[in-house]
């Protein structure tokens, strides 16, 4: 069967609708690695795959531990999370059920008071004077504050981004190495906390309901076809909700793949093995490739589909300069005559 044909058959076989509604579907859930809301998220495609006809399996992996040279997070529950204002007055800035980012992933547990300092960017040791015990703003690297903070004395961290085309937005961060507890807010409650402090003292709580747990790392593997060496299709099931363009949209579009795949296979007759991982970004890969010893034909990754619908770019990223392949020239070229035609 010719390209042409193939395209135009899996054109007809997937979904734009379904595909939107598993979107719908896994981003319901906070996807963080090592955590309950990933498994859920997990389960979901599971059960798809099941209903599609095709065999899973579900890869598990301690968490906690090295992949290849890279250290996996440890598993984390979160269950509950709120940020408030006490002086000059009483207000709730933040909370887990508005806010699912407002948390920093891994972040320890806590409930505690301080007084607020404004560090400034806070990705400098100067930017800590005196703040032993206290909560510190800043919206510069946040690795850099973070660590920062650590080594200051400081009860906790409230990170916010300076540069940021929605104001009303909650970053998302992670912590490497938790030590005390991080939270985030709005380039919008940031500002109204600098005023604040322009006029006089400003005592903040941060209350987070967390756990740290043994934890699994989870990869969900379908397979078709037959012959070696395989082509490996993958998408990172992982980050935080709503997350729906980063990743829901490319783990749904593999699953209708997987559907289109599934009904075409008679009629393509493919001579190769054709492999789709969903996986925890960058930790899941090594950790499949460390246990299976895989050495695909070639891998698809699909990341982020849903941007061009968003009014911003649909990007085929080039093969590394020491593995060059005609791949990508490929992939462009039919994305770009499928969209034209679309």
């Amino acid at each position: 069967m010719r390209l042409a044909e193939v395209l135009k058959l899996c054109s007809q076989l997937i979904s734009g609708r379904e595909a939107k509604r598993l979107v719908s579907v896994i981003s319901a859930y906070h996807r963080i690695p090592a955590t309950p809301g990933f498994n859920k998220a997990a389960d979901i495609v599971e059960e798809r795959l099941q209903e599609l006809g095709l065999e899973a399996e579900v890869h598990r992996f301690p968490a906690g531990r090295e992949y290849m040279g890279w250290s996996s997070p440890r598993g984390w529950v979160l269950r509950d999370a709120e940020l408030k204002m006490l002086k000059p007055e009483e207000k709730t800035l933040a909370s887990l059920r508005d806010h699912p980012t407002m948390v920093a992933a891994y972040c320890p547990p806590c409930s505690l008071e301080a007084e607020l300092y404004d560090a400034g960017r806070g990705d400098r040791r100067g930017c800590y004077r005196d703040v032993e015990g206290k909560i510190v703003l800043a919206c510069g690297q946040y690795h850099l504050a973070y660590r920062l903070a650590c080594e200051a004395g400081a009860a906790a961290l409230v990170y916010y981004r300076e540069n940021t085309q929605k104001p009303g937005a909650y970053p998302y961060i992670r912590l490497r190495e938790p030590r005390i507890p991080a939270v985030t807010v709005s380039l919008n409650t940031a500002l109204e906390l600098k005023r604040k402090l322009s006029r006089g003292e400003v005592t903040l709580s941060i209350r987070v309901d967390s756990e740290y747990t043994e934890g699994e790392l989870r990869v969900v593997e379908a397979k078709l076809g037959e012959g070696e060496p395989p082509v490996l299709l993958t998408a990172h099931l992982c980050h935080p909700m709503p997350g729906a363009n980063d990743n829901a949209s490319g783990s749904a579009l593999l699953l209708e793949l997987a559907g289109a795949f599934e009904k075409a296979v008679e009629r393509l007759r493919p001579r190769v093995e054709l492999r789709m991982w969903w996986i925890p970004e960058f930790i899941g890969t090594l950790a499949m490739l460390e246990k299976t010893r895989l050495k695909p034909r070639a891998v698809v990754n699909l990341d982020m589909v849903g941007l061009a619908s968003m009014g911003s770019t649909l990007t085929v990223t080039d093969t590394p300069g020491f593995a060059p392949s005609y791949l990508p020239l490929l992939a462009y070229y039919n994305l770009k005559s499928t969209l034209t035609k679309a």
